[in-house]
C-alpha cells in the first residue's frame, strides 16, 4: 500500500518510517501479551488474531478507497 507520493521529501519518508516502526514496536509485544501461554495456538488466540486481521483489512480497504477518491476544491 503506497501512502506517500513518489516525490515525497526525505524528511516525510523518514518521519513516516519512524511512526511505522514505533507502532510496530508497540504492536508486536501487545500481540504476544494477549496470547495464551504455550507454543500451541488456542481457539481464543485464533479469535484474537482474527479480530486483528479484520481490523487491519478494514483499514487497508479504507486507505484504498481514499487513494481512488478524488476531491474537488479550490485550495
Amino acid at each position: 500500500m503506497l501512502v506517500l507520493p513518489p516525490d515525497a521529501p526525505q524528511i516525510q519518508i523518514d518521519e513516516c518510517k519512524m511512526a511505522f516502526m514505533a507502532e510496530s514496536q508497540h504492536l508486536f509485544p501487545s500481540i504476544i501479551n494477549i496470547l495464551d501461554p504455550g507454543e500451541e495456538e488456542t481457539e481464543a488466540n485464533l479469535h484474537k488474531m482474527d479480530l486483528i486481521d479484520k481490523e487491519l483489512r478494514a483499514f487497508g480497504r479504507e486507505m484504498a478507497m481514499r487513494a481512488t477518491t478524488t476531491t474537488k476544491g479550490s485550495a
